[in-house]
């Protein structure tokens, strides 16, 4: 599973979500897509966006070698 990590936000946790689903009708390789909805609040000007498929930072880890695809990624204004 693919891994979205924002750093120098505040995060809100009650308005976050993470969803995965399967794709159907399911091909012969199965599909599975995670949904990443994440709503926070920037602490500058700037922050920093990581997506990953390493399940710890710097260390690859047994998942190593699968095919992974990312294939949209959007930043929009969350209007209260």
């Amino acid at each position: 599973m693919g891994k979205v990590t924002i750093r120098g936000v505040d995060h809100d946790m009650k308005r976050s979500f993470i969803e995965m689903y399967a794709s159907t009708p399911e091909p012969k390789i199965p599909i599975w897509i995670t949904y990443h909805w994440k709503v926070f609040r920037a602490k500058s000007t700037s922050a920093q966006l990581m997506v990953s498929d390493w399940p710890v930072e710097r260390e690859p880890g047994a998942l190593f070698g699968q095919e992974q695809t990312f294939n949209f990624l959007e930043v929009q204004p969350y209007h209260e």
